[in-house]
């Protein structure tokens, strides 16, 4: 080949071009290395790094120098690391595939991660194998999917009637299962509310927990008990040295816990009902993610705790209808059979109970037959207006004695029933009807909040409809990614009225506080009563002249309903177009399940506030104070030792008039001919009982009662 002296050839410019290439390639490819914002490890077959980029090394807190030739266990959670190997085992057997994993690491911190690994074999030019792994940090993810697997398993246990030292037993484990060396404790308050008593702690020393049941709060009570007494979280980071433990560390350092913090446990109604712990083996204060996982522990063990004494509370009321001296009686609505007699009625009638079980109400009483009960029904077909009739109970010793039965519609168990109250009417009448309705409303409200439950743990945590649909427009406005606005209308009469919406401005919130029947998107949706999402509203033939000027772009439109129909919608608008996604609109739907169920209950609940009010404040006063039970204990007591009416009835007087607060004097009456003649009285000066002791029919309250 003929050359020009001094002048290289083709080839060897070839070879400087593809050299400058390569190196351009590489100068590229370490540029996308170093600043990905994913982890890139590379290490060899015996596991020891060769190469880390920077974002890898900082994002576990460390410099690329001090991962660089140590072993890449290092940076994995030491109960994870077995797994770990296998995984590279299985890397190097199949080099040709790219082997994926899910598994935690540990920054220098201490503090666990959760990563997303693509790993695959690849071989050098000398021959040696290297693993290239892709790390992608899923914490949060984990995170927001282990709280939810809690939560649903939490409600699962709380809803099968678990009890409670087995349900805070799982929050504890499953809590100290995401931080190593974490030992987790619930107190419960005393009902007297000063002391704190065990609730569960599976991972504190027994001797310690021993030493902690009943302590009693105040200002200076190491953690859990200055938690309760002043209502807020108590982060102590070292026990031997902050002055809340002067008076109680030694307990705690005797078994190594040196860092305690401790949330109260804070009810509905804002008093306290027990503290979350977490111990430490050494002194340090608590962790974002740390501080996440104590908020859903202490809001999850709430709701068990309030679930459980609720049911203790029905429990309660149950022995207290077994025990009432009226009969009760629970009929099957259809067979007319009895479902349930209580000791009253079976002492009285002489019965067994498995006796009773196969008898129909009219072999004890002819007026209580098929005919009558059907009658009940159509008198007053859903509703639980009571019937009275009176007639004659038959023992089974063949003798018979008067009652006055109180007979209404309900449901136990899911069963439609009849309740009958029977009173022996030769007996002053008691008003165990008032017990029966107390316990009746605890079963409602029970269920009541069994209903409410999805909402308040999902969006919001109050049965005031306003502030529902205000905390699921933040919610909304806050999560849904591109939302620039959110607004909830509801049907009344021929008007959409806006109930509660975010990011509008104000003029737009005027023009579409009321928006007349058929208009727009709104009426569009409350009408076809299916969910709508409109990715670009050029598109759209039903958007109104408001959200048009509004700039809304995209929008999602979802139906409230109820038993009737379409009550309302939710929309949530976008500026921009195809910002949502059919996820989106699943969310939504969600949503707006959850608000018919908030409807459904603030309709419940102010029903029952109107219509039970009175009953809802006895049975606080009942829950609250002993002294109720203290009347009911000495009369029934006396009622059971004594035969002497009269004994009985001075005896009742005196109990009432000595624990009923505020009364000044008492009275029983009972009817003579045409008088209401006093029978037992305490606290009335003598003039007053010389003019009121006979009170001729039908003059003053005391008839009026009667």
């Amino acid at each position: 080949v003929n050359k020009r002296p001094g002048k290289p050839g083709r080839a060897q410019d070839k070879s400087r071009k593809n050299s400058k290439q390569r190196s351009e390639q590489k100068s590229l490819y370490k540029s996308f290395y170093d600043f990905s914002p994913l982890m890139f490890f590379t290490i060899n077959e015996r596991g020891t790094v060769k190469a880390v980029n920077s974002v890898g090394a900082e994002h576990l807190g460390y410099s690329e120098d001090e991962l660089t030739e140590q072993s890449v266990l290092n940076v994995f959670y030491p109960e994870d690391r077995e797994g770990v190997l296998e995984q590279l085992k299985k890397c190097l057997d199949s080099p040709d595939r790219v082997h994926t994993w899910e598994i935690r690491k540990v920054k220098k911190d201490g503090s666990p991660i959760w990563v997303r690994e693509n790993a695959k074999a690849a071989m050098t030019d000398s021959g040696e194998t290297l693993l290239n792994i892709v790390c992608e940090d899923i914490t949060e993810g984990k995170s927001v999917e282990f709280l939810l697997n809690t939560e649903n398993k939490v409600l699962e246990m709380t809803a099968r009637n678990s009890s409670l030292s087995r349900i805070l037993g799982y929050l504890c484990r499953r809590v100290e299962s995401q931080t190593r060396e974490m030992l987790c404790s619930f107190l419960i308050m005393d009902e007297d509310g000063k002391h704190l008593r065990h609730g569960a702690a599976p991972s504190l020393p027994a001797e310690y927990v021993k030493a902690a049941n009943g302590l009693q709060i105040g200002p200076c009570v190491g953690s859990c008990g200055t938690a309760a007494y002043l209502k807020k979280p108590v982060i102590v980071s070292d026990i031997e040295t902050d002055p809340l433990w002067a008076d109680c560390k030694n307990a705690a350092l005797k078994h190594g816990l040196r860092a305690c913090w401790s949330t109260p446990i804070i009810s509905s109604d804002e008093s306290v009902l027990g503290t979350f712990a977490m111990y430490y083996k050494q002194p340090r204060p608590p962790k974002p993610h740390e501080k996440r996982i104590v908020e859903t522990a202490t809001h999850l063990a709430r709701i068990a705790i309030e679930r459980v004494k609720s049911q203790e509370m029905a429990k309660r009321f149950g022995e207290i209808l077994e025990e009432s001296l009226n009969e009760i009686y629970i009929i099957d609505a259809v067979a007319h059979k009895l479902l349930l007699v209580n000791k009253g009625a079976r002492l009285n009638l002489g019965y067994s109970s498995e006796e009773l079980a196969e008898m129909r109400p009219a072999d004890i009483n002819p007026d209580l037959a098929p005919e009558l009960f059907r009658k009940v029904e159509a008198q007053s077909p859903g509703t639980h207006e009571k019937v009275r009739i009176e007639g004659a109970h038959r023992r089974k010793d063949g003798t018979k004695y008067p009652v006055e039965v109180r007979l209404q519609m309900s449901r136990f168990k899911g069963k439609k029933v009849f309740i009958a109250d029977v009173v022996d009417v030769t007996e002053a009448k008691k008003r165990e009807e008032e017990l029966r309705e107390h316990v009746e409303q605890l079963s409602k409200k029970n269920r009541y909040e069994s209903i409410v439950l999805a909402v308040t743990e999902s969006v919001h945590r109050s049965l005031d409809l306003q502030e529902v649909f205000d905390n699921a427009v933040d919610a909304l406005n806050r999560n849904v990614e591109g939302a620039s606005s959110v607004v909830i209308f509801m049907v009344e009469g021929n008007e959409a009225v806006l109930k509660a919406d975010r990011g509008h401005t104000d003029w737009y919130v005027e023009r579409v506080k009321k928006i007349p029947y058929p208009k727009g998107a709104t009426w569009k949706t409350i009408l076809d009563g299916e969910p709508r999402y409109v990715p670009d509203t050029d598109d759209d033939d039903v958007l109104g002249p408001a959200g048009k000027e509004f700039g809304t772009k995209s929008y999602l439109s979802m139906p409230i309903q109820s038993e009737s129909g379409t009550v309302g919608c939710i929309h949530i608008h976008s500026q921009e177009k195809n910002t949502f996604c059919t996820e989106d609109l699943d969310m939504l739907r969600i949503v707006a399940r959850q608000l018919e169920s908030a409807i459904k209950n603030a309709k419940q609940a102010e029903a029952l506030r109107k219509s039970e009010e009175d009953i809802k404040q006895k049975l606080a006063e009942l829950s609250k104070k002993k002294r109720y039970e203290e009347i009911i204990g000495a009369i029934t007591r006396n009622a059971h030792s004594s035969i002497d009416i009269q004994e009985v009835l001075k005896n009742a007087v005196d109990a009432m008039n000595k624990n009923i607060e505020g009364a000044d004097n008492v009275s029983i009456y009972f009817v003579e001919g045409n008088e209401a003649v006093i029978q037992a009285h305490r606290g009335y000066p003598e003039w007053f009982f010389d003019k009121t002791s006979r009170i001729p029919y039908p003059k003053g309250f005391t008839c009026k009662t009667i």
